[in-house]
């Protein structure tokens, strides 16, 4: 009975102190550490569809553009103080199929585009505006993302592509703190991307026309871009760990 007395009592107190120390960073007037989760989506992407160079000069495209991004990360940070957060995180890009039409005197008929890709990314974070239990942030964001695209052709023809972008974004963040070491935050901003062309990933025929590995060329002999440029929206959940 005494050896159960104990065991009940050092539980208590490791309970007790836990929840004293919850209680003492529950807002933002103390500096934090944790994991971070998020999900968001590009608007008006531009300078991403290759489709348009696959098609030939002459080619009647509609449809291609069509496509729904859905960045997804996870990721630690940390707070610098209360001058500046630090985030690091790894990235997986999801894509909706986008389905198109197009017809050519090379090739007439349906087709469709599967994008995907993946990466990792840091972000800093500066607020200028703090209350306890609310703060509002600049923030600049670097990412190294590796992008890849496949386009099908109603003949089962295919063409397998490649991308790497350093995308630079930059914005305003707002965070909620939720109470007991959770917070939400909302991100909008811009995302530019550097470099980033689309190279062939083997020799492939497609759409009447023949492609070797290296650079995406259109019919003019130009490299084709890759970089994706769009507005970025992203939704975020942080678990502290102090």
């Amino acid at each position: 009975m005494r050896v159960r007395s104990r065991g009940f009592f050092l539980v208590s107190c490791a309970f007790a102190a836990s929840s004293a120390r919850a209680l003492v960073n529950t807002n933002f007037s103390e500096a934090h550490a944790g994991i971070t989760v998020g999900a968001g989506t590009y608007l008006l992407p531009r300078h991403y569809d290759p489709v348009p160079s696959a098609g030939g000069t002459d080619a009647q495209l509609s449809g291609s553009e069509k496509v729904h991004f859905i960045p997804a990360k996870l990721g630690v940070f940390t707070d610098l103080g209360s001058a500046a957060t630090l985030e690091a995180y790894a990235r997986y890009l999801f894509a909706t199929r986008a389905k198109w039409t197009v017809e050519s005197s090379a090739a007439t008929g349906s087709g469709s585009s599967e994008f995907s890709g993946y990466g990792a990314g840091l972000v800093v974070g500066l607020p200028f505006y703090r209350t306890p239990r609310f703060r509002a942030l600049f923030v600049g964001r670097y990412e190294l993302q590796f992008a890849d695209a496949r386009l099908v052709f109603q003949d089962n023809s295919q063409l397998d592509l490649s991308a790497t972008r350093n995308i630079l974004g930059a914005g305003l963040q707002a965070e909620a703190w939720l109470g007991d070491l959770y917070s939400l935050s909302a991100l909008a901003g811009f995302d530019y991307g550097l470099g980033g062309n689309w190279q062939v990933k083997k020799a492939s025929r497609f759409l009447g026309q023949d492609y070797t590995a290296g650079n995406l060329r259109n019919s003019h002999g130009e490299t084709v871009s890759g970089q994706l440029m769009a507005l970025y929206l992203e939704l975020g959940f942080k678990l502290s760990f102090y």
